[in-house]
C-alpha cells in the first residue's frame, strides 16, 4: 500500500498532551485504549519517513505521565497487527475501478 499522499502531523501550539495518566483510577482497558488509538492513528496518518518520529513521541509523551515503555510499545506492537491483518488484498480490490457503498437506509421504502 503506497501512502505518498500523506504527512507529518503539525501541532497547534494550545495542544497540551493532556492524556489518562497511568496512576488515574480510570480502567486499565481505557488507559490501554486512549495509547492503542493514537497508535493506530498515527499508522494510519505518517508516512514512513515520520511514523518512527511519531513512536517515539508516543514513548516518551506516555512515559512522561507514568506508562511504562513496556505498556506503550505493547499498544503499539498491537496497533500495527490489527492493521496489517485489515490490509486489503489484491482479490479484494474491486473490478473495473468502481467502488460501491451500501448505506443501511438506502433499502428502506417509503411509507
Amino acid at each position: 500500500m503506497v501512502r505518498s499522499d500523506f504527512f507529518f502531523a503539525v501541532r497547534k501550539a494550545t495542544h497540551t498532551e493532556s492524556y489518562l495518566h497511568a496512576e488515574s483510577h480510570h480502567h486499565p482497558a481505557q488507559k490501554f485504549g486512549v495509547l492503542n488509538t493514537l497508535a493506530i492513528r498515527a499508522l494510519r496518518i505518517f508516512d514512513s519517513e515520520h511514523l518512527n518520529e511519531e513512536k517515539k513521541h508516543l514513548v516518551s509523551t506516555f512515559k512522561s505521565i507514568g506508562y511504562k515503555e513496556q505498556e506503550i510499545k505493547r499498544a503499539i506492537e498491537k496497533a500495527e497487527r490489527k492493521l496489517l491483518s485489515h490490509e486489503p488484498k489484491a482479490q479484494d480490490q474491486p473490478q473495473g475501478g468502481k467502488v460501491s457503498t451500501l448505506y443501511p437506509w438506502s433499502y428502506r421504502k417509503n411509507r
